[in-house]
C-alpha cells in the first residue's frame, strides 16, 4: 500500500492553500470531465438508441409473423391505422377523447340536444353515426361470447368500414 499512498499524495493532495487552476469549469467539472459527464461512457451515451433499437427489433419480431398471416385487405387496413397513428391531427383527437370521456353530464339526454342539432345538419354524419351504431349492434348480436368491450367493438367496426373502403380501391 505505500506505492498507493505515494501516488495519491503526489499527484491528488495539495498540501498548500493555494487553489489550483483548473481551466475553464462547467458545472463544477472541468472542461476536459464535461464530455464524459454530460454524455456518459461510451455505452452509457449509446443505452437509449441501443434501447430503441431493441425494442423496434423486438416488436418486428413479435409482428412479423402475425403480419404474414394477413391477407391484402388487412395488410390495406394495419398500413391505413399506422398511418393514422403518425397523423398530425392523432394528438388531437387524443385530446378531444379525454375530453369528452371526461365531461360530466355527458350521460344525461339534455346534454344531446346541441349534438342532435348538429346530427340534423349534416346528413352525412348522422348517416355514419346510425350506420356505426348499426353495424356494432350486429357484431354484439352474433357473438357467441360477450366479453367484446365497447371501445373494442368500436374499434373493430372502424378497422371493417377501413377495410371496406381499401376493397374497393
Amino acid at each position: 500500500m505505500p506505492l498507493i499512498a505515494t501516488f495519491h499524495t503526489a499527484y491528488w493532495e495539495h498540501s498548500d492553500t493555494v487553489t489550483v487552476a483548473v481551466g475553464r469549469m462547467i458545472g463544477h467539472y472541468p472542461a476536459w470531465q464535461t464530455a464524459a459527464v454530460t454524455l456518459g461512457t461510451l455505452f452509457g451515451g449509446v443505452l437509449p438508441f441501443w434501447e430503441r433499437f431493441w425494442d423496434r427489433v423486438a416488436w418486428w419480431w413479435k409482428a412479423q409473423p402475425r403480419c404474414a398471416r394477413l391477407d391484402r385487405e388487412q395488410r390495406q387496413v394495419l398500413l391505413k391505422t399506422l398511418d393514422a397513428l403518425e397523423h398530425p391531427a392523432y394528438p388531437l383527437a387524443r385530446l378531444s377523447v379525454r375530453k369528452t370521456a371526461t365531461t360530466l353530464g355527458f350521460n344525461r339526454p339534455e346534454a344531446w340536444k346541441e349534438l342532435s342539432r348538429e346530427l340534423k345538419g349534416s346528413a352525412c354524419h348522422a348517416e355514419n353515426a346510425f350506420r356505426h351504431l348499426e353495424a356494432c349492434r350486429l357484431v354484439r348480436a352474433n357473438l357467441v361470447s360477450s366479453t367484446l368491450t365497447n371501445p373494442e367493438c368500436n374499434l373493430l367496426v372502424e378497422l371493417a368500414y377501413q377495410g371496406f373502403a381499401a376493397r374497393s380501391t
